[in-house]
């Protein structure tokens, strides 16, 4: 995709940024609190979907295309002149693996706008690899948050002690398996082939 063709970068984009680096937390951040940071801007609902992940890069000024790639690639984020692109691979070796591979490029591109500002979080790729990471699955992970306060609330309701214990072992194994499920994606994702992200 050409450059040019590509809005430009939101003020909503620099905004999320600078409402980052604003309120004397100490700098840089952690991924949870850009995690936290992006959840607030995502519509409600559960489950999180790619489909709203790519309706706020469309609001921030940043196209998203699934198409095919090498297959050595998920996905790949570029960031020019204040245009910013993500390319998602549609052949993707696990469940979910498209929603990371989104948030993982967004995040690299929010770097990018750090960067700009002055204000970079990750010294080398590798730190940024790294961060990219986990902030696609914190953000996974808390957006499941809502869901399981209301789960627990219902939980609360229940008169038989047997069944409210019971439904809140359900809601811990349920909510186990969602947070194993965001952090180790990425090691699963790295038996079938050596695939990298960007």
């Amino acid at each position: 995709m050409d450059p040019v063709s590509v809005e430009p970068q939101s003020d909503a984009l620099v905004t999320f940024c600078k409402d980052l680096t604003s309120g004397g937390a100490p700098w840089p951040p952690t991924e949870e609190m850009i995690a936290r940071g992006l959840i607030a801007r995502l519509p409600t609902g559960y489950p999180l979907t790619l489909d709203a992940v790519r309706q706020l890069c469309t609001g921030w000024g940043i196209a998203v295309m699934i198409q095919s790639m090498p297959q050595e690639l998920r996905g790949f984020a570029c960031s020019l002149n204040g245009h910013h692109w993500i390319t998602i691979s549609k052949h993707q070796t696990h469940p979910g693996a498209d929603l990371h591979t989104l948030l993982h490029e967004l995040r690299e591109i929010v770097e990018h706008v750090f960067q700009e500002l002055g204000l970079p979080t990750a010294a080398s790729r590798d730190e940024l690899e790294a961060r990219a990471e986990l902030f696609a699955s914190m953000v996974r992970v808390g957006a499941y948050f809502p869901f399981f306060s209301s789960m627990l609330d219902d939980a609360e309701k229940i008169q038989s002690k047997f069944w409210r214990y019971g439904a809140y072992a359900l809601i811990g194994v349920i909510g186990f398996f969602v947070s194993a499920d965001a952090m180790l994606l990425p090691r699963f994702e790295d038996f079938p082939s050596r695939n990298l992200r960007t």
